[in-house]
């Protein structure tokens, strides 16, 4: 969960950022992670993973 705060701050910062992110391979990590998740609910206040890999994703700005 840290680390996906980390990425998505990482992410926001700048375009280069995103550029390395998705050079990576990043997006297919981040998919892993939407379609994988078990989680039912999340603590009020804070981020579950699904929503941190689909925040970080939508910073992305991908094309098709």
């Amino acid at each position: 969960m840290q680390s996906l705060q980390t990425l998505r701050s990482i992410a926001s910062e700048n375009d280069a950022n995103k550029r390395c992110m998705e050079s990576a391979g990043a997006t297919t990590f981040f998919a892993s992670i939407i379609n994988n998740s078990n989680e039912v609910f999340k603590e009020e206040g804070f981020m579950s993973t699904k929503d941190d890999a689909l925040t970080i994703l939508y910073q992305l700005k991908l094309s098709e």
